[in-house]
């Protein structure tokens, strides 16, 4: 039980005209809870943003964002991400083809299972790690 936490539905994003997917890196000028407060804040009313991970290296956060074109990006970019409060620095890379999506995690999931011993389906084992 609590293995799930979601269902979702990925559209077709040429069917919602959002052709465009784009990652944007950002720096921010500092990690004081109140700067990293303001700007996930501020984040989460663009409509635009899919996806705001909190980063460990040389960027602070990873946005996915996702538009109808470069242009339409191009006016994200500049009247929202720019204004974003405490950002000091933002590297955008258009996405120029998708591999997969939510598929990917099968393969990523499966690398990290043991797998069942021989003659074994795995039902068993993880009816009983599920129970405990």
């Amino acid at each position: 039980e609590g293995y799930i936490r979601d269902y979702v539905a990925l559209l077709d994003p040429r069917k919602v005209d959002r052709r465009a997917t784009v990652f944007v890196e950002i720096t921010l000028s500092g990690q004081a809870e109140e700067v990293l407060v303001a700007f996930e804040k501020a984040v989460a009313l663009i409509p635009d943003v899919l996806e705001c991970h909190l980063m460990a290296g040389s960027a602070d956060f990873l946005l996915k964002v996702v538009a109808k074109d470069t242009e339409d990006f191009a006016k994200i970019h500049r009247i929202f991400l720019a204004k974003l409060p405490g950002v000091t620095q933002l590297l955008s890379m258009l996405i120029s083809g998708r591999r997969c999506d939510a598929g990917c995690a099968d393969g990523l999931l499966a690398a990290h299972v043991p797998p069942p011993p021989s003659g074994d389906t795995g039902e068993t084992r993880y009816r009983k790690e599920a129970a405990a």
